[in-house]
């Protein structure tokens, strides 16, 4: 059975034969730019963040309702407080919490949630490649993809440890920031105000989460795409604004091999929360021989 990879080089000779057949002065269209996954990004976060609120609803009902109960009990014991004393009750409380937000989501439900985050991710990025091939070539490309149901189910493993770690870290401050407090005798509204806070850099670290790895297996799936269509070389493309590292910003425009990444930066999409992208240089697959220049495409997206 022929592969999509042979029925993709056929279509590509015949866009050969096309430009040989053509006046001279026509020249293949520039590569439109790529769209960034900023609506995958934002459903991602919100998807953790949902995660969040609900982790703080079960620590407001299991664990913060006891906790006026153990700063007075402390209060009372006051000047011989330790740690020791409330090593049990406080890990029991805090077991107890764990095993309730269990119940609302299991490590399965929570690769579910990275694994179509992961999906709608893929999905952009080849809208994105087809939008390439079809404005340069005028022809669709045929993938096979055999490694793409093994590199969501990795994006999926790693991401759902991810963000079991959002929660794992709320519990560990949790109980140092219990511990500290009833030790030193910090009245129940500050300490309940202090734990509060740690929400907010929950809520954070899942934009981080959802941002940095949707960049990331964007820029994987667009190097693993390109390489399967025979498509070596790329031009580092960036967002073009203010937030783009001087590191990544002196690359827009120059031309790298996916095998032979710049050295400080990793392909785009390598390096944390990097929003570059590698557009494919699709004139080599036609030949070091053949005269295929680009010209800018009048159909650039935003």
């Amino acid at each position: 059975m022929i592969s999509a990879q042979d029925r993709s080089l056929q279509r590509l000779r015949a866009v050969k034969s096309r430009l040989k057949k053509a006046p001279k002065h026509m020249r293949l269209k520039r590569a439109p730019r790529m769209i960034e996954p900023k609506s995958q990004i934002r459903e991602y976060a919100r998807a953790i963040k949902a995660m969040n609120t609900v982790l703080r609803r079960t620590y407001e009902h299991v664990f913060l309702n006891q906790l006026p109960h153990l700063t007075k009990t402390a209060q009372a014991l006051r000047p011989e407080v330790k740690k020791d004393s409330w090593a049990d009750p406080v890990k029991q409380l805090i077991t107890a919490l764990r095993v309730a937000y269990a119940r609302e989501f299991s490590e399965d439900e929570i690769n579910a949630i990275a694994l179509k985050a992961g999906i709608s991710v893929s999905e952009l990025s080849l809208r994105n490649l087809n939008r390439v091939w079809q404005t340069v070539l005028e022809i669709n490309p045929l993938l096979d993809q055999p490694y793409l149901g093994e590199t969501l189910k990795a994006f999926a493993s790693l991401n759902t440890t991810l963000i079991q770690s959002v929660s794992e870290r709320f519990f560990g401050e949790l109980e140092q920031i219990t511990y500290k407090g009833l030790i030193n005798g910090t009245l129940y509204s500050d300490m309940a105000d202090e734990i509060a806070s740690r929400f907010g850099v929950a809520d954070s670290r899942a934009e981080l989460i959802a941002r940095d790895q949707s960049s990331k297996l964007n820029g994987q799936l667009n190097e693993l795409r390109q390489s399967e269509l025979g498509v070596d070389k790329y031009v580092w493309r960036t967002s073009l604004d203010e937030r783009v590292r001087e590191s990544h910003a002196e690359k827009e425009g120059e031309e790298f091999a996916w095998e032979d990444p710049p050295s400080d930066t990793g392909n785009p999409g390598d390096d944390i929360n990097c929003r570059c992208y590698g557009e494919p240089v699709l004139t080599d697959l036609f030949g070091q021989n053949e005269e295929a220049s680009l010209e800018p495409s009048d159909q650039e997206s935003p």
